[in-house]
């Protein structure tokens, strides 16, 4: 995606399907085509990600003993835009990955289309596999190549009867005809419907204009908007070519990422909604080998590494990663890869 645009988790019609028995097949299936159709995405369309949805969900559930499937469109109406779906799982990985990229390869008498079949029907395919740790494949249907960045929020996985639950997470991107880009990450306190509606408000004041004032100004306006409100903790990042502008009330993380290590970008502690914290904007320069900005909720786990020869990948499967290796069950979840250069996947 390129010149200006804006990009939120409230625009982007979504689904999650938790695979955990071969029911989650048929859910995987039904779920695509109801986000593409939601979408007015074509019936052509739709069926291409049913068949991709039910190849990755069956590939999860035979080969890993289950997994999950995200499944997206951040496009709507009559520019319905590309869809994307991400299958992650924690089995046995993929020995090898050429020979079940053919198509009709299948190692778990399946309808013998498996990988195969998604590269053929995908604009994109992007997959990640190792001997124990399991395996993330990220397609883009409709985008050649897919956006250099990948966002995600997902709620939190709720006991019965609760299961279900809205998603006091969620996400921003403002893209400006300069090539500028902000970010803003923001977690309403607590779960359910109230950290919903804190989240929600805090990313309808975020547009181009508020963006273009720096990230402290956003943190501020967040702050307006959300007094009255449970409250919420979040933070924003600006990109000007080489300079990164940061500034994060509460836990948001965000890492700047490069072959063999990262970087911490710190906020201040406090509540946006609550007694007006203190916000402080940092700049810093980006190294040259520094590759992507991670910003992630409480939702994953801080502690997370990602291997060196993984940080070369494509956002989306970057991302994929990030998000099975360190998310939380208990808790929702949200987290961008974008890239801080050119020459990133």
């Amino acid at each position: 995606m390129s010149g200006a645009g804006l990009w939120s988790s409230l625009r982007r019609t979504a689904a999650l399907v938790r695979i955990e028995d071969a029911s989650g097949v048929a859910a995987a299936r039904y779920a695509a085509r109801e986000v593409a159709m939601r979408a007015g995405v074509d019936i052509d369309g739709r069926e291409r990600a049913a068949l991709v949805a039910t190849e990755l969900a069956s590939n999860a559930w035979r080969h890993a003993g289950g997994g999950e499937l995200h499944v997206w469109t951040d496009g709507q109406g009559e520019s319905p835009g590309s869809m994307g779906v991400l299958a992650v799982d924690r089995g046995p990985g993929i020995a090898d990955v050429r020979a079940a990229l053919r198509d009709g390869i299948s190692t778990a008498g399946s309808l013998g289309h498996g990988l195969g079949a998604v590269q053929r029907l995908a604009s994109w395919v992007g997959i990640a596999t190792d001997a124990g740790e399991g395996t993330v494949v990220s397609a883009e249907l409709g985008a050649d190549p897919p956006a250099p960045w990948a966002a995600l929020a997902r709620p939190w996985r709720a006991p019965p009867p609760t299961r279900g639950e809205p998603c006091g997470d969620g996400w921003a991107l403002v893209e400006e005809p300069s090539g500028a880009r902000s970010w803003l990450v923001v977690d309403g306190l607590g779960h359910g419907a109230k950290a919903e509606e804190a989240a929600r408000a805090a990313l309808a004041v975020f547009d181009r204009a508020c963006a273009a004032r720096g990230p402290a100004a956003v943190l501020g306006a967040v702050h307006e908007a959300l007094v009255g409100t449970r409250g919420a903790v979040a933070a924003c990042a600006r990109l000007e070519g080489d300079l990164i502008r940061y500034a994060g009330v509460g836990n948001i993380r965000t890492r700047v990422l490069r072959p063999g290590g990262s970087r911490s970008l710190g906020g201040r502690d406090g509540l946006l909604g609550d007694r007006r914290p203190s916000i402080h904007e940092q700049t810093i320069e980006r190294a040259p080998e520094e590759r992507w900005l991670v910003m992630h909720s409480d939702g994953l786990d801080s502690r997370w590494n990602l291997p060196e020869r993984r940080v070369r990948l494509a956002a989306p499967v970057v991302l994929g990663i990030l998000y099975r290796d360190a998310a939380k069950d208990r808790d929702d979840a949200t987290v961008i890869v974008q890239p801080l250069s050119t020459t990133a996947p």
